[in-house]
């Protein structure tokens, strides 16, 4: 079940404005990219080079609807299956949207992973992975922006909080690759997160193990169009560090 959330501080997203190449999705000969193929190009060699050790708990690649996740269209933003992905259109002027399927179970050490295509937003742009979700009012986040910034955000009671560490450097985003697979493998111990393949960093966090998860887009000044692709969740069981 998705849930919507307005205002998001101004103050958060300045911080966004990193020298970094922003990401450009290559247009095709008509001079638009095709919905068709925004996902094709890369999905293959990124899942290969992917191992995904353990059970696979979940999986939607949606190339049907499944109707597990909620859609949505109305004056608070756009939830929708198209071109075999799920499209999360955000208004602009801070405001965000989330979408949880209704695929529960109790989680322990897991690896969840998606393709995201950025299709419109600005470089204040945010989108990723919602992770531990108990409810409506407290999850976490993991979201990047077309900057190569990563935050990591918990939504409770009603307010975001910026959990990110002080130490936490942008990654390289390359220009013309319009697909990114992000992947976290949290722990008990240790939360670890990647960017095609390459990790970016790690937090160590007291977590709050919810049994759902999902993804989440935040806009700017500018409305934010994502589509989402490819949702894998895996078993993590003994990973963890030490163990």
């Amino acid at each position: 079940m998705f849930r919507l959330r307005h205002g998001f501080a101004a103050a958060l997203m300045a911080a966004l404005l990193l020298p970094v190449g922003l990401l450009a999705l290559a247009p095709d000969a008509a001079g638009a990219r095709s919905e068709d193929s925004i996902l094709q190009a890369t999905e293959a060699p990124l899942l290969a080079a992917t191992p995904r050790p353990g059970a696979v708990l979940f999986r939607d690649d949606f190339h049907t609807h499944s109707g597990r996740w909620v859609v949505s269209d109305d004056e608070h933003g756009v939830i929708a299956y198209r071109s075999g992905a799920l499209h999360v259109t955000v208004p602009a002027s801070g405001g965000n949207l989330w979408s949880v399927p209704d695929f529960s179970v109790p989680l322990g050490d897991y690896r969840l992973e998606v393709l995201a295509a950025l299709r419109e937003g600005g470089p204040e742009t945010e989108f990723g992975l919602v992770l531990d979700y108990v409810d409506e009012t407290r999850f976490d986040a993991w979201v990047v922006s077309p900057r190569g910034r990563w935050r990591w955000l918990r939504w409770q009671d009603g307010e975001w909080h910026d959990l990110t560490p002080g130490d936490a450097a942008p990654f390289e985003v390359q220009i013309g690759v319009g697909v990114l697979r992000l992947r976290a493998d949290v722990m008990a111990d240790a939360t670890e997160l990647y960017v095609n393949g390459f990790q970016v960093g790690t937090l160590s966090l007291v977590r709050d193990p919810g049994d759902r998860l999902g993804v989440i887009a935040l806009a700017g000044e500018r409305a934010a169009t994502i589509a989402f692709d490819d949702v894998v969740l895996t078993n993590l069981a003994g990973r963890g560090r030490g163990r």
